[in-house]
């Protein structure tokens, strides 16, 4: 059975994130703060060689990939996976969270949206978003997970057995 190592960054933080908007496919720079935790990242991991380093095709998986290759002494070819984007909120995306969930909250008669996400998987909560949304775009969580599966399996194909020390993975993947 073919043997690799992942070490998975995510995406540092954007101005969505720091909005509390729903970011799965938006392209959202990082923030200052996200800039400077992923060079922290960066050189936390300055003595782990990597042979390969696969991100998002996303605006911040290839910023903060960058960050990092760029710090490194020998280069690395960052591939980008189309398939390993976050969740796609569709008509969602861009919305704060916020005040969504806590529409969900009300509505399903929970007593705190704190309630309400306590009793959610990430997977539910997606596909909650993708039955309400009106323009039909979200993806459930079945959808998300089924796609994210392929993607993983596109860098587990892509990196060679073995001699490759390790493989980067850069998600923008969050339990929102």
């Amino acid at each position: 059975m073919k043997s690799i190592t992942l070490h998975l960054v995510v995406a540092g933080a954007t101005y969505f994130n720091q909005l509390d908007r729903f970011q799965g496919w938006s392209g959202t720079p990082l923030t200052a703060t996200g800039e400077q935790a992923t060079a922290k990242v960066a050189q936390q991991l300055a003595s782990t060689t990597f042979d390969t380093a696969f991100a998002s095709d996303t605006s911040r998986a290839i910023q903060t990939a960058r960050i990092i290759l760029d710090s490194r002494a020998q280069p690395v070819k960052l591939r980008t996976v189309v398939a390993l984007r976050a969740p796609f909120y569709g008509g969602f995306e861009g919305t704060e969270r916020a005040a969504v969930w806590s529409g969900f909250a009300t509505k399903l008669g929970y007593q705190s949206v704190a309630a309400f996400a306590a009793d959610q998987t990430p997977s539910e909560l997606q596909t909650l978003l993708h039955d309400h949304d009106a323009d039909g775009l979200a993806e459930s969580g079945q959808e998300f997970w089924d796609r994210y599966q392929k993607g993983l399996q596109q860098v587990m194909t892509a990196t060679p057995d073995h001699g490759v020390r390790s493989c980067w993975l850069w998600t923008a993947q969050r339990c929102e």
